[in-house]
């Protein structure tokens, strides 16, 4: 064989091996990536803390109680003369019915609300906020390394698909924003 193509050959190997590098890094970043979207779609998801659980049920208890509190309660104050309305439609009944039972629906409730935080505990708002302010920083650094790599291949000449769900921050980011 002749130097040129022992030359030849030897560049051939070497853009291979480039290309898969290249290929390589650029899949382990683009496979981080999309484990941190994963953890991030969860921390949203997480249940709310117990707390907060506990506060929303309480809230809903006292709506649900709001005709016995309020309008039934004026009914009997009602002065004499003014019309006392106790009214039984239907809408008024299933009213009733679930404010004479919100107590023990809220109590019932209150026990499995615990129970699920004891197997698995929820998260504060801000520790949700957190969580998902440190992940979305680590994508936005990871995706700038996954920017840079598409534009040093797409200078060697190689043609770099971006992922359609690349952040447009990094993907507009100067060059001297990114990491080199």
């Amino acid at each position: 064989m002749s130097s040129i193509t022992n030359k030849i050959k030897a560049a051939l190997g070497a853009t291979r091996k480039a290309t898969n590098e290249l290929a390589d890094g650029l899949q382990g970043v683009r496979d981080r990536i999309a484990k941190l979207a994963k953890e991030r779609q969860a921390i949203e998801e997480a249940h709310s803390s117990l707390d907060m659980a506990l506060e929303r049920l309480e809230q809903h208890r006292l709506y649900l109680r709001q005709p016995l509190d309020s309008y039934y309660v004026g009914a009997f104050l009602a002065a004499p003369g003014v019309r006392q309305d106790f009214g039984m439609n239907t809408d008024n009944a299933a009213r009733l019915a679930l404010a004479l039972g919100a107590d023990a629906w809220a109590k019932e409730m209150d026990a499995k609300i615990r129970a699920s935080q004891a197997s698995r505990p929820g998260l504060t708002n801000e520790e949700r906020a957190a969580k998902i302010e440190a992940i979305d920083a680590e994508m936005l650094d990871l995706e700038l390394v996954e920017e840079s790599l598409i534009r040093n291949a797409e200078q060697a000449g190689f043609e770099v698909q971006r992922r359609p769900d690349a952040n447009p921050a990094a993907v507009l980011a100067h060059d001297s924003a990114l990491p080199q």
